[in-house]
């Protein structure tokens, strides 16, 4: 998985992949890491078919990998049956989703889903998926240890907020105020909401000045924002910590 020039380690290239899963073949894109991984990350892109949006998230690519987690990048509008559609349910999507998931820890060489931190990275449409996934993950009680929203859409569930008093994972919300596609205080306040009256479960939200509906242009205008994007594995254990000891003190 990687290769020595002069003693010194590289990192592998991006592998581009087309992947058999349930509802048909996928395009994914496997960053990985020199040696074994720190981490994995799914990410998930938005609804638009353009290529700067299906690899948004590419902008933090390479970062993660300098810090050994591994990224799984689908390209869900190669398959129609994921397709991202605004009318259509996300079933097709999350089959397709949770298939890469062992898929990918094979490729990596890693024996199970829980020998290293799994992590969900969203945006927009892409968002509500990750959600969604998230949701499922946990009432099959598989192995999760954070998640990653980027200005996410409204799920499907009737239920979302429900079902995000569910997840017990730490999360990171980003949401630039001069989104014009997804309103920040009408999109980023009831989740906000939901996610802060879990117990025991940390939430950290980044609000940004600028970078509209784009998380490579938000992370771009905010350094402190990307940063907190490409060191969330990091971040997990003390959001964690101090979610648990406000808990206590309640």
């Amino acid at each position: 998985m990687s290769v020595e020039a002069n003693g010194v380690e590289i990192l592998a290239e991006i592998k581009s992949e087309k992947v058999e899963t349930p509802v048909g073949e996928l395009e994914v894109k496997l960053s990985v890491p020199a040696g074994k991984p720190a981490a994995v990350a799914l990410m998930i892109h938005g609804v638009v078919d353009k290529d700067e949006i299906r690899w948004e998230w590419g902008a933090f690519v390479e970062k993660l990998r300098e810090r050994k987690v591994a990224c799984i990048c689908p390209n869900l509008h190669s398959c129609d049956r994921t397709f991202p559609r605004l009318d259509a349910g996300p079933e097709d999507a999350l089959e397709a989703l949770k298939a890469l998931i062992p898929w990918a820890y094979e490729k990596l060489e890693l024996e199970s889903t829980s020998e290293v931190p799994f992590l969900v990275y969203g945006k927009s449409w892409g968002g509500a998926r990750a959600l969604e996934l998230c949701f499922s993950l946990t009432d099959d009680k598989q192995p999760l240890a954070g998640l990653v929203l980027a200005c996410p859409a409204k799920c499907y569930r009737e239920d979302w907020a429900e079902c995000v008093s569910r997840l017990t994972v730490p999360v990171l919300l980003v949401w630039s105020k001069d989104d014009q596609v997804l309103d920040f205080k009408e999109g980023s306040e009831p989740l906000l909401a939901a996610l802060n009256s879990r117990k025991g479960a940390g939430t950290l939200f980044a609000p940004a000045e600028e970078g509209g509906h784009r998380i490579d242009k938000i992370a771009a205008a905010n350094e402190g924002i990307a940063r907190k994007i490409i060191e969330f594995a990091d971040l997990i254990g003390p959001l964690a910590a101090l979610a648990a000891r406000n808990a206590g003190s309640d």
